[in-house]
């Protein structure tokens, strides 16, 4: 039986479904999980959880460096309107 922490990657079953979706672990007295789509779940049975070997989930850029939007990179060159 495999020990799993707080902060564990892992696999699971969501809601006993036969798809293993990753995430991390958020609690282990009971298993809950937070699903990297954005589900959460509690009381996950140890049977429905593996160790994932997935790397982490990307990490974005904070809003103040995202990429210039469309208007911008447009500014000011013709495009035929």
């Amino acid at each position: 039986e495999t020990e799993f922490e707080v902060g564990d990657r892992v696999q699971a079953r969501w809601n006993g479904e036969p798809t293993w979706y990753v995430g991390t672990l958020t609690s282990v007295n009971p298993y809950a999980i937070d699903y990297d789509d954005g589900d959460h779940e509690d009381d996950v049975d140890l049977s429905l959880i593996r160790a994932s070997r997935l790397p982490d989930p990307p990490r974005y850029p904070t809003p103040d460096a995202a990429p210039p939007t469309c208007s911008t990179v447009l500014e000011g060159r013709d495009v035929g309107a």
